[in-house]
């Protein structure tokens, strides 16, 4: 019996396994994106040259944050859709089969009044 009921939750984890942008592992989810640009820091103590060079560095990092963050957020909801997708199918699957034994049973002479 133990192999009959494990056969949707298979079935789920491989149409999981086919769509997917993330990755989920211990229960922590990660992007497949590049990894977070790492940020720099803003000069305010020397000169004014550093400080323009590092506020330059932080627009340039500004960039490459907004791209991350795209790439984050389509990723989620990539993996969002597909497993709400595959949830829903599932259970599609389980009300088609209830609704099937019970019109059965409405229609055997034991479900009959």
């Amino acid at each position: 019996m133990l192999p009959t009921k494990l056969f949707p939750l298979i079935l789920l984890l491989n149409s999981l396994a086919v769509a997917h942008a993330g990755t989920l592992s211990n229960g922590q989810w990660s992007p497949e994106c590049e990894s977070s640009p790492e940020p720099p820091t803003l000069e305010t103590t020397g000169t004014i040259e550093a400080y323009n060079a590092s506020v330059k560095a932080v627009n340039d990092w500004q960039t490459l944050a907004q791209t991350y963050m795209a790439c984050l957020v389509n990723e989620a909801n990539a993996d969002n859709e597909a497993i709400a997708k595959a949830a829903n199918k599932e259970q599609a699957k389980l009300k088609a089969t209830l609704d099937k034994i019970k019109v059965d049973a409405a229609a055997s002479k034991f479900g009959k009044k």
